[in-house]
This record gives structure tokens, sequence and C-alpha cells, in this order.
């Protein structure tokens, strides 16, 4: 049991700590900063626990560091080393700042975990360290107070009571000291906010305001002083009847406010106003609801901006449009006229163009009879009158070999020219209507006339034709042949080529040509021209004995060459 000397000694002890925290809250109350109340409560600390030197650091979590911001007892060599101590470190510090609890070293030098800094103990001077975390009541870890002692020393329990209440003191201090930089800094801010409201507002030259719940104003910018001709305080708590607006107009606007209020949704309108000072024109407002923390309307915030110049655009818009229409009607009506003309215009081309088209066709098929016609005369009388000259000379020769020999020498020359023109004269018969087109058919036709314009014209030629070709209708023969024809003496004449490749097919009713040629092919230009004009008068002739048939003809040219393509449909009716 207690001794009565231990008990009063215990109460004395008591009375001495409450007297000092009562003291140490005064001091708070009238410390001024956040660093001067901390030192206050760490010099009171050491007073109560007997240390010897302190110190109180606090936590920078981005940084991740403690900081010392008040400190007892201890040199610049210590301060320095310590001024920054990462919170992942091995001192006494670092280990209460993880783990969220005080950590006791009662011996630095019997503590394995302190042999790192046994060496800076000993310069400052301490033996046992007591280092507790400063915990808001939220929960978050803002710092570390740390107590040293001269001597190893381990804290009664009454001591680590007293110690967190000096903790609580300093965690309290730091929180409220936070809260109110946070409310400074939102001070501030408001400040700030407002000014640039207040300076936004009153440079902008549209009108801005607010209405309270009974429809006064509560805030009127100055452009809209400006208009009413009137200072701020003659205008605030006023509503529109008070601002001498027409009677109509202001209770107009005055039941609007109170509709916004009622549906707590806004409204846009626009109305024509001329103020006391003489200035006005047509103006579009906007009132709209402000809503308090429960979700009522507070105030009405409005503005107004002048619209009279897009009136009068508007109004300039109506006009040009009425005149347009008037304009756009007349058009149509000369456009209806001119379309009646250009149809009955192309009526008449298309109809000429179809005559044109006939009488080429009507042309064609003379030429081609004409053709036959000269062909058959060439064999059948100037051929027939040749053969006749050839045997009489043969006569004369044989009698002329008996009695002249120099004069038989001469009609044997006599006798080969005659042969020679009697050859020309078959060809040429031949070229304008082959005799095996209408007996042996197309590629037997095709097989001589290729064979001899070779032979001619020393050209190599590939004629590519199926042996089990189809006979054509005569008609389309003769196209496909001319066609043929009239492709072999363009490549000759025009296209430099030694080589060309004919191919012959039918397919699905059709029957395509195509004759292609290794020369120097036609400029882009020429090739346009001609695919645009059809001209050249072969080039003419063979788009309409294509055409005639309902066919199609293309052509492709390049500095590689030149292919001409033809599809003719075959109707064997």
């Amino acid at each position: 049991m207690p001794k009565r000397p231990e008990i009063q000694l215990a109460l004395r002890d008591e009375a001495s700590s409450f007297a000092l925290l009562y003291e140490l809250t005064g001091k708070l109350l009238r410390s001024p900063d956040l660093n001067g109340g901390l030192k206050e409560i760490l010099d009171a600390a050491i007073e109560m626990l007997h240390a010897d030197r302190g110190i109180v650091q606090i936590f920078d979590p981005e940084a991740k560091v403690l900081r010392i911001v008040a400190q007892q007892g201890f040199q610049k060599d210590f301060l320095d080393f310590f001024s920054e101590v990462s919170s992942e470190g091995d001192t006494a510090c670092g280990q209460a700042l993880r783990s969220g609890s005080g950590v006791i070293i009662e011996d630095v030098e019997s503590e394995e975990s302190y042999v790192p800094h046994r060496k800076v103990a000993a310069a400052a001077g301490y033996r046992a360290v007591l280092s507790t975390p400063l915990i808001s009541r939220d929960g978050a870890t803002l710092g570390i107070l740390s107590v040293h002692f001269s001597r190893p020393h381990r804290p009664t329990g009454e001591e680590l009571h007293w110690l967190d209440l000096y903790i609580q003191q300093a965690s309290d201090l730091i929180d409220r000291q936070k809260s109110e930089q946070r409310a400074h800094a939102l001070h501030l801010k408001l400040e700030q906010q407002a000014r640039v409201f207040e300076t936004t507002l009153s440079s902008i030259t549209d009108f801005a305001y607010t209405f309270d719940r009974d429809g006064r104003f509560a805030y009127v910018n100055q452009a809209l002083l400006n208009l009413w001709g009137l200072r701020l305080e003659d205008a605030i708590g006023k509503n529109f009847f008070d601002l001498k607006y027409p009677d109509e107009l202001a209770a107009k606007l005055q039941r609007q406010i109170q509709q916004v209020i009622d549906t707590r949704q806004g409204l846009i309108d626009e109305t024509p106003y001329t103020s006391p000072t003489g200035a006005g024109g047509y103006y579009e407002y906007i009132f709209s609801p402000v809503f308090d923390n429960q979700g009522g309307v507070e105030v009405v915030a409005g503005s107004t901006r002048d619209i009279s110049e897009r009136k009068r655009v508007e109004q300039l818009l109506r006009e040009g449009e009425e005149k347009y229409r008037s304009l756009a009607d007349a058009l149509e009506s000369e456009v209806r006229r001119r379309t009646q003309e250009l149809e009955l215009r192309n009526a008449e081309v298309l109809n000429q163009a179809n005559l044109v088209r006939n009488l080429a066709r009507r042309l064609l098929n003379a030429q081609d009879e004409e053709r036959r016609h000269v062909a058959r005369e060439l064999h059948d009388s100037a051929g027939q009158t040749l053969v006749v000259l050839c045997m009489n000379l043969a006569s004369l020769i044989t009698e002329a070999k008996k009695t002249d020999p120099h004069l038989a020498k001469e009609l044997e020359e006599t006798e080969q020219v005659v042969q020679g023109l009697s050859k020309e004269i078959r060809t040429a018969s031949y070229l304008l209507h082959p005799p095996l087109l209408d007996e042996a058919g197309l590629p037997a036709a095709l097989r001589w006339y290729v064979s001899g314009l070779a032979e001619r014209s020393h050209l190599e030629i590939t004629l590519t034709i199926s042996e089990d070709f189809e006979r054509l209708p005569d008609d389309i023969a003769l196209v496909v042949f001319r066609l043929v024809q009239e492709c072999m003496t363009n490549i000759h004449r025009h296209s430099g080529s030694k080589s060309a490749i004919i191919r012959i097919q039918q397919s699905e009713g059709n029957v395509s040509i195509e004759v292609e040629d290794q020369g120097h092919g036609m400029t882009p230009e020429r090739l346009a021209q001609i695919q645009l004009r059809g001209s050249g008068v072969g080039l003419q002739g063979m788009h309409e004995r294509v055409r005639q048939f309902h066919g199609e003809l293309s052509i492709e040219s390049t500095n590689a060459g030149t292919r001409i393509t033809a599809v003719l449909p075959v109707s064997r009716s």
C-alpha cells in the first residue's frame, strides 16, 4: 500500500501537469503561427517528461519526407543532418510514421535498429528517444513529435498518457492551422472571383442583372445603369414599375420573373424599349433560375442583348427573300420556256443525227455495193481482156522467135508486164470485195488477206481465229472484214510497227475483233480528239459500221502501241 508522502508527491506531479497543460492551452490560443504553437507544445512536453531536447517534424505526403519545424536543445549539425528524413528510413521518427504508433528507444547503445545513427546520437548528446506520430481526427498522418533524453530512459504509463494529451494538442493545432489556411485561400479565391465577375460584367456591352424573389433588382451591371442614366444605389431594390417602364411592359416582365420562380425553368423573350435617357432599340432577354442548396430558386439571373441590328438585317433578309422569290418565279418561267425550246431543238438535232446516220449507213452500203460491182467488172471485163491479150502475146512470141529474136524478147517483156497488171487487177478486185468472203466465209477471206498484205508490206502479222469458227451472216462478216482491213491499213501507213496481231473470237452471241500493233502509238491529246470527234475518215467509217449493228468500238493507245477492239452482236435470224 503506497505511503502518504508518495501519494502527496503523485498528486503534486499531477496537479503540476494539469497546470502546465492549462498554461499551454492559453499560449496556443495566443500563438500567431503554426511553428510557434508547435514550439510551445514541444517545450511543454519536454518539461513534463523531464527530457533534455526534442523536435517536431511535419510530414510532406507528396515528397514523402519529414521536415523539422520546431526544436529545442540541438545544434546546427544535428538539425542539418535530420532537416529532411525519408518516411521509409530506419530512424525512430520514420518507424513511428509508418507504424502509426509511438516508438520508444530506451537506449540507443543497445537498440540494434539504431546502430546506423549511434554516432549522430552521441554527438548530439542523447541516449533515449520517444517518437510519437501526430494523427488528425480523420486519421491522416500530420507529422512526428520526438523527445530525447541524455540518459537511458523508460517512460511510465502516466508519462505516456500525458504525452498523448500534448500530441493531441499538436495534431489539433496543425489541423486548425491547415483549415484556416484553406479557408483563407478560399476567401482570397472568392474575392478574386468576385473582382473578376464584377470587372467582366461591368466591361461587357450586354446588360446583366439579378432579381430577388420579390422581383426587385439585386444587382445591375454598369451597361444597364448607363442605359437608365442611374447610379447603382438608385436601382437596387427597385422593380420595373419603380423604374418607370411602360405599364404593359413592366407587368409582363414582373410576371415572367414570377413564372421563372414558380416553374423553376428559364425563358427567352424579346421586346422593344426606350429608356428615360432616350436610348433604346430592340432587345432579347433571358431569365434563368439560380438554385440554393435545398433546390429552391434563390434568385433569378438575367441578361439582355441589343438585337436592333439583327432585327434590321432580318427585315432586309425578308425583303430580299420576297424579291428573290419573285425573281426565282420569273427565272423558273424563263427556264421552263428555254427548256422547252432546247427540248424541241434537241429533238431536231436527234432527228438530223438519225438522218445523217441513216445517210452514212446508206453511203456505206452503196460503197460496198459499188466495190462489189467494180470488183466484178475488173474481174469479168478487164481481167478477161488481159487474159486474151496474154494469149495473143504468147502466139506472137512463138512466131517472132522464128523470124526476129529481138522482137520476141521485147514481146516477152511486154507479156510479163501484162501478167503483172493482171495480177494487180485481180488483187485490187479481191481487196474491193474478196470473193472468198461469199464463197468460203470470213476465216478463209482473212487468211488470204493477211497473207497477201504480209507479202506486199513485209509486216509480221499473226492471225488468231479458231478452225471451228461458225459462219457469220454476210453483212456481219463484211463489217468484220472491213474493220480488219481498215485497221491494217492504218498500221501499215501510220504506226511504224513491224508486226500486228489480229484476234477474232465468238462468244455468247457476240463476235469480238481485236487488232493490236507495237508502233509508236498516239499522244493522249490525239487519242482524246479521236474518241471525242471520231476524226479521220477511216475511223469515222469504222465507228459508223459498228454503230449500224449496235456494237461497241474502243481505242487504246500508248507509246508502246495501239489496240482497237470491236464487239458486235450476232443475230442468227
